[in-house]
């Protein structure tokens, strides 16, 4: 089973964000593969890579998780030899410092270092490195074992760490929300319309989180009201 997915471009992304990502939903199914897909046409280099997968799992020993190009793929988790719930966005970079932990308690988010069998630590960059961003990335999961399912609910590429150059860029319109160019009552109510409903939600994309920070909370509420009560009334250019 494989689903789609897009990418924002070039200059589109001036927060170290991921640059290209995907919301389509991947089922973690029994004894099962499935994957999703990013198509990129953007031209560049890779010289630092890592990836943000958002999934729920009740037994982390069970998955097999992968990223490919169709020229360079490497494993992100496998075999970890023990039943940790996973449930939260998890990132996938040589800036960990250890894999996805098979026991004790696990964080709903973090960084991590991708990894095969047990704690044997993946090195991405060294794969990755001198690839180019375009072509066809592909997510891959496997559930090696009955009893437990999930799903990968979003997943992310992230490339020279994130932060492409955005000088040509027009700033936004502090607290135009809609961006209809003009500051006002619309805006508040279309932002409370996605915040409250996803209070206390947590992964990639969620409508709401204005400081991207993969978390809906009271913070982006506040940034949302310092950027918006100031400028009330006021006209974009």
């Amino acid at each position: 089973m494989t689903g789609g997915g897009t990418y924002s471009g070039d200059g589109t992304n001036c927060l170290g964000l991921p640059q290209y990502t995907s919301d389509v939903a991947i089922p973690i199914q029994d004894n099962t593969t499935n994957s999703g897909t990013i198509e990129i046409t953007d031209s560049g280099t890779i010289s630092d890579f890592a990836v943000s997968v958002t999934m729920n799992h009740t037994f982390l020993a069970d998955l097999h998780l992968s990223i490919s190009n169709g020229v360079q793929s490497a494993f992100l988790t496998r075999d970890s030899g023990g039943g940790n719930d996973v449930n939260g966005t998890y990132i996938f970079s040589d800036q960990g410092s250890i894999a996805l932990p098979a026991a004790g308690n696990l964080p709903p988010s973090g960084v991590y270092r991708a990894s095969t069998t047990g704690s044997a630590l993946v090195n991405l960059n060294a794969i990755f490195a001198g690839e180019p961003f375009a072509g066809t990335w592909t997510l891959t999961i496997f559930d090696d074992a009955t009893a437990d399912v999930g799903t990968i609910s979003a997943w992310a590429l992230i490339f020279n760490g994130g932060s492409p150059v955005c000088d040509d860029v027009t700033p936004p319109c502090p607290g135009d929300y809609n961006g209809d160019n003009v500051v006002d009552l619309a805006d508040l109510l279309d932002f409370l319309g996605d915040w409250n409903p996803n209070l206390g939600q947590m992964g990639m994309g969620l409508p709401g989180d204005i400081n991207g920070d993969n978390v809906v909370d009271l913070a982006d509420l506040l940034e949302f009201l310092g950027d918006w009560n100031p400028n009330l009334g006021s006209t974009c250019p």
